[in-house]
């Protein structure tokens, strides 16, 4: 007599099953092979095919954790740097006081005011000019600042000429500190004297200020951001002979 565990079994019996399938008994050849994806504890199955487009997924998502895992070890070098740049730009603000100083900063920049000895000069004005005019006007005697600090060179259509000016208006051995975005996200700008031309490397900024003796330039993460790393150059104007110092020297 049958128990009743076997009675259930039999009932609706559909016939023999097939063999179960080893490990190694599966081929990826196999048009219509099973594959499972994990979520957690759960494996859902599906039955669509081993394909190309598969193996293609799986290439992209390899790629992305090796760029993830990249971005993580060049990260751990941005903590010293960053700390340089602080330092650098703290020794920078502090040489600059009881000194006649020129701050360039567009107006939607919202940098901090440095000190009363710090003149500021809107860049939105001098952008609009220039774009006019073909080149960058300050209207400002030459050799008659200390220290220059600009921000947002890279919204500046004529940063050649700009660069130029700094060098005219800073004094012999005047110091020139320079930060701006090397990474993040790009929208087109609302207002045409917000467009942003260009982003520089640090050896981008080098060339740009190659006419300067250079003090330190590199990379560092803004603080509460660690996805959009800026380039700085701090340089120095050299300390060239001016023409009433040379005829001193005869």
């Amino acid at each position: 007599m049958a128990t009743v565990c076997e009675e259930n079994e039999h009932e609706g019996d559909p016939g023999p099953r097939p063999p179960r399938r080893g490990r190694g008994d599966r081929s990826i050849g196999d048009a219509h092979e099973v594959t499972a994806t994990v979520y957690g504890s759960e494996i859902i199955a599906d039955s669509s095919p081993l394909g190309l487009d598969s193996f293609g997924a799986v290439h992209r998502g390899l790629a992305a954790v090796q760029d993830v895992i990249e971005y993580f070890k060049f990260r751990s070098r941005f903590r010293d740097t960053t700390e340089e740049f602080r330092c650098l730009l703290r020794h920078f603000v502090d040489k600059g006081a009881n000194r006649r100083c020129l701050r360039l900063v567009f107006d939607d920049d919202r940098q901090p005011e440095i000190g009363s000895n710090w003149l500021t000069l809107s860049l939105d004005g001098v952008e609009r000019e220039a774009r006019e005019a073909g080149r960058v006007t300050l209207s400002l005697d030459d050799n008659s600042f200390d220290a220059v600090f600009c921000i947002g060179i890279g919204r500046v259509s004529r940063p050649d000429s700009l660069v130029a000016e700094v060098r005219r208006v800073l004094r012999r051995s005047g110091e020139v500190w320079v930060h701006t975005p090397l990474c993040g996200p790009y929208a087109p700008p609302s207002q045409p004297h917000h467009a942003e031309y260009m982003r520089y490397t640090p050896d981008g900024l080098r060339i740009l200020f190659e006419s300067f003796d250079e003090i330190f330039a590199s990379i560092y993460l803004p603080e509460g951001n660690s996805l959009r790393p800026c380039s700085f150059f701090y340089g120095l104007k050299p300390a060239e002979l001016s023409p009433d110092s040379a005829d001193l020297t005869h």
